[in-house]
């Protein structure tokens, strides 16, 4: 079984080429390809990932990160689609476990495992520590199971069922995990032998950022999701937050500046989901069962219904 890696790229020509080199070498074994879409760069992120031996889609405006997923998707060339990162780099044997629970028809998503590095900054030192991707927190969510787009792998049958990704600026990795689930596509299986790693941030600005879109996501999730049953999560003040990191750092105990920052990082996160919370996000939610659309870009126009075959 062959799987297509699709990596949406948009201005990161310092991280494409290395990125396109290690996927390439992961999936020749088993006769895969590398998708780079080109979400409208400004620099030479499309050249580079050409030369690095990518097929790449070029987008002449940037149209977000989801609508890059869709369009990588749509023109893959195998059954099994593995969305990545371009901060994300496999390890040994990766593709071989990232397609294996596959061969049960019944799964129709596969999460695998995401290390953060650490580095000299102060940044990537709190996201080591943080560890935000790892798929264990993942797989047990008080509602369904999910992954993240850094380490997705879906079939692209199921992809065609539901429509693909809502295209929103975050939280669109969750909504197809779940609207796969909950719709009765295909289920989760967790490969924790698939493990890619990640290469942190090195600005603690941009750390924060990081932070303060996962809790807005899970705010807006959460509400689009309640009418299925999703349960809305505790919201303490951002700053009870912060201090129970601090009381609660983990097995390892990171230095005072780490653990600082780290603790930022969770108040960044709780105020961004009660934010979410607050806004909600009529894109999100359980599909229309009589044809799965969403209201997307119109990019999307070419979706298929129920059954169907893309164009």
């Amino acid at each position: 079984m062959s799987v297509s890696v699709v990596l949406p790229v948009r201005d990161e020509q310092d991280l494409v080429t290395a990125a396109v080199s290690d996927f390439l070498a992961a999936v020749e074994a088993i006769g895969g390809e590398v998708v780079v879409v080109d979400d409208g760069s400004a620099d030479a992120t499309a050249p580079r990932a050409e030369a690095a031996g990518a097929r790449v889609i070029r987008r002449p405006a940037p149209e977000g990160p989801y609508a890059a997923r869709n369009e990588g998707w749509r023109q893959a060339a195998h059954p099994i689609v593995a969305f990545v990162d371009v901060r994300c780099r496999p390890r040994p044997g990766w593709a071989a476990a990232v397609v294996a629970p596959f061969e049960d028809q019944a799964v129709a998503v596969v999460g695998g495992d995401v290390r953060v590095g650490t580095g000299p900054s102060r940044a990537a030192r709190a996201a080591h520590h943080l560890q935000p991707l790892q798929l264990a927190a993942a797989d047990s969510a008080p509602f369904l199971p999910y992954a993240p787009t850094c380490h997705l792998a879906v079939r692209r049958s199921a992809l065609d069922v539901v429509g693909g990704f809502a295209e929103v600026r975050g939280g669109g990795d969750v909504d197809l995990c779940w609207a796969v689930q909950h719709h009765g596509v295909g289920t989760f299986r967790a490969a924790p032998d698939a493990v890619l790693d990640w290469e942190p941030r090195t600005e603690v600005a941009g750390l924060r950022a990081q932070y303060h879109r996962y809790g807005h996501n899970h705010g807006r999730l959460t509400a689009a999701w309640a009418e299925a049953g999703c349960p809305r999560p505790a919201t303490p003040a951002p700053w009870r937050t912060a201090l129970h990191e601090l009381r609660h750092p983990g097995d390892e105990r990171p230095s005072l500046v780490v653990a600082l920052t780290a603790a930022r990082c969770r108040a960044a996160y709780a105020a961004g989901l009660r934010q979410g919370l607050a806004e909600g996000d009529d894109r999100l939610g359980p599909r229309d069962e009589t044809n799965f659309e969403r209201p997307t870009s119109n990019t999307d126009a070419r979706r298929s219904k129920v059954g169907g075959e893309t164009s």
